[in-house]
């Protein structure tokens, strides 16, 4: 009754038996009876899809991921049933376009995009159509990695909207570090003998990198606005200790904003790790200089250049280095004055990170001079690194500006300057950067 249950003709009996308390059957038939049952099965199954797949075509409007699923499931049942032959080909290379085609129309993407996150940024992927169709409930792979964690992956499926919020990973692993979380179709879920659906899943696949942090003030120093408008650059009157090549200019500088410290090595970290940086900075392994707080050294004008660019796309602004007229702007505080805090010398030890301080044997941490600081808020403007600028007076070298470490009280003149070759990294220059104010 069993066997005839799947309407094989003329069975023959030709052993019974037990095995373990249940009747077994030897059943036969011939083989030219099987070839034209299998014949007719394999017609009957083909016939059925093809009207399905006719069907399916002609179902514009539908969601598609229902098209999509349906479609698996027919590439499923072929494969399952042993249709893989040449008289099913046809069948299957259609249902294959129609897989590419409909996959071809859905597009995915994250939010946020790459960038800088933190405790609160929320996650989603976003599933569209280039032609508005209803893209439906679709199957998803997430994946997050990050450097020195499992992976953290699972199976999940969209909304009708095409939206899916995304669950950051909870382990310690996946906080204060570079990660990467991936989003990809998952179609072969539903046909998991189809390799074209793996294919497709494959190609589906976006990918975006993310920076996380729990404290953004740990690493970010905020800006501060410096007004734009003309000045005189340059040495004040009353500055007795300003060279020939100081003398006064008059400038003019657009509004901008500047970061209120220069970037310390745990932000160049950041950028290091994201773009897989094989040539560290020089200095990268001294402790005297790597603390993550202290200003990054040892970096050329195009390294500066380079992180530049990389935190532009992070944060989706326009970020540079100052030019020499921008960074005295900045560093007088809106007023005529030698230092940054005004005309007395910080030979007190209380403003600035110079030679002789008394706190102080190499780089200090970025803001640790709170009486150094100038009118906008500025710190570390004068004293601890020298700052590129992208200031070229027609030598073929840059001005650096502010002092360093290294140097003497005089040095830390906002007037003063040195100019120094762009493609070496030095143990007493770091850098700031800058962006100019939008202007509707």
């Amino acid at each position: 009754e069993a066997a005839q249950s799947y309407e094989l003709p003329k069975l023959q009996s030709i052993a019974k038996g037990k095995t373990g308390g249940q009747e077994t059957v030897v059943l036969r038939i011939k083989a030219t009876e099987w070839e034209k049952y299998e014949r007719a099965r394999e017609t009957r199954i083909r016939t059925e899809l093809q009207e399905k797949f006719a069907s399916l075509k002609d179902g514009y409007g539908q969601p598609l991921a229902d098209r999509m699923l349906e479609a698996g499931r027919m590439l499923d049942r072929l494969a399952r049933e042993g249709l893989t032959g040449q008289d099913s080909f046809l069948l299957s290379a259609a249902i294959e376009a129609f897989c590419r085609d409909i996959s071809s129309r859905i597009s995915i993407s994250t939010s946020p995009g790459s960038g800088f996150i933190g405790l609160e940024t929320r996650f989603a992927a976003v599933i569209r159509s280039g032609d508005d169709e209803p893209t439906g409930s679709l199957p998803l792979r997430v994946e997050w990695t990050a450097k020195d964690a499992e992976p953290a992956a699972i199976a999940a499926t969209s909304g009708p909207d095409g939206m899916l919020a995304l669950a950051y990973p909870e382990a310690e692993s996946f906080r204060n570090t570079g990660l990467r979380l991936a989003v990809s179709t998952d179609f072969s879920r539903w046909a998991p003998s189809s390799e074209v659906l793996k294919d497709i899943d494959g190609a589906s696949r976006v990918q975006t990198s993310f920076r996380h942090f729990d404290d953004a003030g740990k690493f970010f120093s905020g800006e501060v606005l410096v007004p734009g408008g003309p000045f005189t650059a340059g040495a004040v009157a009353r500055d007795k200790r300003a060279a020939r090549k100081e003398a006064p200019r008059q400038a003019d500088t657009p509004d901008i904003y500047i970061d209120r410290y220069p970037v310390t090595n745990a932000l160049y970290q950041m950028y290091l790790e994201d773009t897989k940086a094989q040539d560290l900075p020089e200095y990268w392994d001294n402790p005297q200089y790597n603390q993550p707080d202290q200003p990054v050294i040892g970096i050329s004008y195009d390294d500066a250049v380079g992180f530049a660019s990389w935190l532009s796309a992070q944060l989706g602004v326009a970020k540079r280095l100052p030019t020499e007229d921008e960074w005295e702007k900045a560093a007088r505080g809106g007023q005529d004055v030698i230092y940054p805090w005004g005309d007395q010398s910080p030979t007190d030890g209380v403003r600035a990170n110079y030679s002789g301080n008394g706190r102080f044997s190499s780089t200090s941490p970025v803001g640790s001079f709170e009486a150094g600081k100038n009118a906008y808020g500025i710190y570390d403007m004068a004293g601890n690194v020298w700052e590129w600028t992208s200031t070229n007076r027609g030598t073929g070298r840059l001005i650096v500006k502010g002092g360093s470490w290294m140097d003497g009280p005089a040095d830390l003149r906002v007037s003063n300057r040195r100019e120094i070759d762009p493609s070496k990294g030095y143990v007493d220059v770091g850098f700031r950067l800058l962006r100019e104010v939008a202007h509707e």
